[in-house]
């Protein structure tokens, strides 16, 4: 990614980027949708993984299953992505050169990054084939209204950087993540989607990590709670996260400690983790040299009571 390409804040203790097109949220929905680990966890749920499983057929499975490793083909979404729109995309990612492919993500992979694959003509012939069988078949119909929306919360956070440092736009974006300092950090990369709600996505390249984070861009009816509150009620109503907050309350640990601590078996405790962070009650210190640790995240709190009130209000 060259940064004569982006916008940049660099008053912090690294550059913050933030980027959108729907170019992203095309590539973003085709991985939550082939992803079926994730199909239960996202808010967008089962049901939806099923609905466009039967709107798209047997062919788009077929397609899908002769196009498995995409690596490191993904890695040109955060080249040429930015601005564009879906189709002209395609043309270009199409009418790259191997030798252009190569020189284009040869800059971004990390250091463990595995061996340049021979066939990346061939590797992107198929890929294209499939982003646009997803477009034509899902993409294309899918709510421009959300679209819009997350062009806007693009240039929210990018208005934030006017009047916070950067380290607290991601925060903020983000639910909760900290970035410790590391020489490997010179630039980071943020993303607003909606697929993948309530999560973060991420992924780490030579010059530091991409972070798409998740954006509440369509309005609960009048008579609904909004995403944001239910996120919160519900990691409360529990007595186990409730002891693990106050943990947490007391400094940072890691996950091995609060395992210890909850005297729970790990599989619940990422649980109830996951729905922690998930309502932004948590941060999460991320460490490229050691285990992540978590920690009560300030202020998180501070607002529940508004938003009841809010919504008993309406």
């Amino acid at each position: 990614m060259s940064a004569d390409r982006l916008d940049t804040n660099r008053q912090g203790a690294y550059q913050l980027d933030i980027i959108w097109s729907p170019v992203l949220e095309l590539m973003t929905s085709l991985q939550v949708y082939l992803d079926r680990n994730l199909h239960k966890s996202i808010e967008l749920g089962p049901n939806w993984a099923r609905w466009v499983a039967k709107r798209l057929g047997h062919e788009f499975k077929a397609l899908a299953e002769e196009t498995k490793d995409i690596y490191p083909l993904s890695l040109l979404f955060w080249h040429e992505a930015h601005g564009q729109d879906v189709e002209a995309f395609l043309d270009w990612l199409g009418a790259l050169t191997p030798g252009e492919i190569y020189d284009l993500v040869a800059p971004d992979l990390p250091p463990d990054a595995p061996p340049m694959p021979k066939d990346l003509g061939a590797r992107r012939d198929r890929f294209v084939a499939l982003l646009r069988a997803w477009n034509d078949g899902y993409f294309r119909r899918f709510n421009k209204l959300v679209l819009a929306g997350l062009e806007s919360d693009a240039e929210a956070k990018r208005a934030m950087l006017q009047r916070m440092k950067p380290e607290e736009v991601f925060e903020e974006a983000t639910g909760g993540v900290v970035l410790l300092p590391s020489p490997d950090i010179k630039r980071v990369v943020l993303a607003p989607h909606y697929h993948a709600r309530p999560w973060n996505l991420h992924d780490r390249l030579a010059w530091g990590p991409v972070y798409q984070y998740p954006a509440d861009v369509v309005q609960a009816q009048a008579d609904e709670p909004s995403s944001t509150l239910l996120r919160l009620t519900r990691a409360l109503a529990d007595e186990s996260r409730l002891r693990i907050l106050r943990y947490l309350s007391r400094g940072p640990r890691t996950f091995t400690e609060i395992a210890k601590f909850s005297e729970l078996a790990k599989s619940t405790v990422h649980y109830h983790m996951m729905l922690l962070r998930a309502a932004g009650l948590v941060r999460v210190h991320v460490s490229y040299d050691g285990p992540d640790r978590y920690s009560l995240r300030p202020g998180a709190l501070d607002k529940l009571g508004g938003r009841l009130a809010d919504f008993l209000k309406e």
